[in-house]
């Protein structure tokens, strides 16, 4: 049985993101998995509000465990916006290891994408968004988060 997604549940800790301003949608065969992010933006330079930090904590949990090591692969989009003296920092922290999304590469149009191997047995596993803006008035700061695609690559 090839592996396939089930479900997916949000931590505690997340901010911005939970079952009523997330969609999430699972291919018909369970190959991949979508989720769309409606209010996953650290804005900051208003009058305000300098500072802001948004969090997203998913579990993609599977149909079974996976019967041998697999491949997967994620595909972030969103954007960062800022101007010259503000500041920003974003991370998806992907089965315990932290890189960055930083949307920019010429080649990417607004995407950071990454391959992550699950150990055999594995049954679910756990996604982190986390995004800061800071800025202070007139500048400004934007990260926004806009999807998660999540699929196991097929072997060659």
């Amino acid at each position: 049985m090839p592996p396939a997604f089930k479900d997916v549940t949000f931590g505690n800790e997340s901010t911005h993101s939970n079952p009523a301003n997330t969609k999430a949608t699972v291919a018909p065969d369970g190959s991949a998995i979508s989720i769309l992010f409606d209010r996953m933006q650290a804005q900051a330079g208003t009058t305000k509000q300098s500072s802001s930090h948004i969090r997203c904590d998913l579990t993609l949990i599977l149909v079974s465990p996976i019967q041998d090591t697999t491949e997967i692969l994620l595909d972030v989009r969103g954007s960062i916006i800022k101007t010259d003296r503000s500041t920003v920092s974003s991370t998806i922290l992907i089965h315990k290891r932290a890189r960055p999304l930083t949307f920019s590469d010429p080649d990417a149009n607004g995407r950071s994408c990454y391959a992550v191997t699950l150990p055999k047995g594995a049954y679910k596993f756990n996604v982190s968004i986390a995004a800061t803006a800071k800025a202070k008035y007139p500048e400004s700061a934007v990260v926004a988060i806009d999807t998660l695609d999540v699929t196991f690559r097929k072997p060659q």
